[in-house]
């Protein structure tokens, strides 16, 4: 059975399904991969990003090239793919791994919103959100920490919660949380020097993706995939949009 990525397709190859397909080759080389586009995407050179989501019916289509994944990662999903997403979600019972970006790094909107298929997380299901999404989901801007990720748990009914820590205030630290019905955590780490690097947040659910196909359990995959980010944003190259990548070969 394959791992499948539905995501935004980033012209650079920084982010994006190409970035969780070469994540996943890097990991899992054995996985079969089955990508579904959502939205075409213009980005990089500093400049704000533009999205372009796909039609809504060819989406429906494409979706049968995920219909026998062992693992699915969802990136950016357009609001006007949301419903088509939710109903088919709805007939699935596969761990899925949601990072529901809102914007790019180098900004601009993605047109990606949670909303119109959120109600589909369940006990296998993780979600990624930094804290800007976080409060996007849960509509409070004022939690924070451990407070923010339970109540992303609470509003998303998500088996498991994972709330980046590296978009807060540069510190000589990073603190993910993690959230599971046994508790909370923190992951604690030194930050990494280096430059700022487009899409680790995609890497990083196309990492515990890989890992859950492996066979991990959420819990093991985010240790693993935690610690196999932190060591390849050692290795990076310049990009064709003026961003440092991961360098994955």
């Amino acid at each position: 059975m394959s791992l499948g990525f539905l995501g935004g397709m980033d012209p650079t190859g920084g982010a994006g399904v190409l970035r969780d397909a070469s994540t996943a080759r890097a990991i899992a080389p054995a996985a079969p991969i089955a990508c579904v586009v959502t939205s075409l995407t213009a980005q990089g050179g500093g400049v704000r990003a533009h999205s372009y989501p796909v039609d809504a019916g060819s989406f429906a289509a494409r979706l049968t090239h995920v219909d026998t994944v062992k693992v699915l990662k969802v990136g950016v999903v357009p609001t006007s793919l949301g419903e088509v997403l939710r109903a088919w979600l709805s007939r699935r019972v596969v761990p899925v791994i949601i990072d529901p970006v809102l914007c790019a790094s180098d900004g601009g909107a993605l047109g990606g919103s949670v909303g119109t298929y959120i109600g589909c997380c369940g006990a296998q299901t993780l979600l990624t959100p930094n804290v800007e999404e976080a409060r996007h989901i849960v509509g409070d801007p004022s939690l924070v920490g451990e407070a923010l990720a339970c109540a992303v748990a609470e509003v998303t009914g998500a088996g498991a919660v994972l709330l980046k820590g590296g978009h807060a205030a540069v510190t000589t630290s990073i603190v993910d949380i993690f959230w599971d019905p046994r508790g909370v955590e923190r992951i604690a780490r030194p930050r990494i020097e280096g430059p700022d690097i487009r899409g680790t947040g995609c890497a990083l659910g196309a990492a515990i993706a890989s890992r859950l196909w492996l066979g991990d359990t959420i819990r093991e995959a985010v240790d693993a995939a935690v610690l196999w980010l932190d060591a390849a944003r050692r290795s990076t190259r310049p990009g064709p949009d003026g961003r440092f990548h991961l360098s994955l070969r």
